[in-house]
């Protein structure tokens, strides 16, 4: 067992480690900055998940009232989709990290961080993760397992703040 450099704050720790136990952040061999090609395809799932079912169909939660805006076009598309959309969005963000849970089977805000979105899910693996939606242009993400995030101190999953 190695001994590498953790990605975010460069302290020494085990190459077999999946978080950095001193700030965190996920240690895979894929990076966990989802940017760019990641928001078309985000966008294109929400408009495609839009056009899924008639708002009158029971399995879909439309937002009804309008979103105001928080400077995070990201964030705002998908409060604007439908429950199932969101699942399918942050299922595809999920792969594209290299960290596949299978369908996403829960979403909530937990709240803001400066322009950044916070988004807890839900996997049918039984895994929940947080998600930072950045606030910049190409609404980047961060993706951290709710385990390791409690773990080291960094709040709770499913929480609002």
């Amino acid at each position: 067992m190695a001994l590498v450099k953790c990605k975010e704050c460069g302290i020494e720790i085990s190459s077999s480690a999946k978080a950095c136990p001193h700030c965190g952040k996920a240690q895979t061999k894929k990076s966990t900055k989802i940017i760019g090609g990641l928001f078309i395809i985000m966008v294109a799932m929400i408009v495609i998940g839009s056009l899924d079912s008639p708002p009158s169909s029971p399995d879909v939660d439309r937002v009804t009232s309008p979103v105001p805006s928080s400077g995070n076009p990201a964030h705002e598309q998908l409060m604007r989709a439908s429950e199932n959309s969101r699942n399918i969005t942050f299922a595809a963000m999920m792969m594209a990290s290299g960290e596949h849970c299978g369908a996403v089977t829960r979403t909530f805000f937990q709240g803001f961080a400066g322009e950044d979105a916070i988004w807890n899910i839900t996997c049918t693996d039984g895994r929940s993760w947080g998600v930072t939606v950045k606030g910049d242009t190409e609404g980047s993400t961060r993706i951290l397992d709710c385990a390791v995030l409690s773990a080291v101190g960094g709040g709770e999953c499913f929480t609002k703040f």
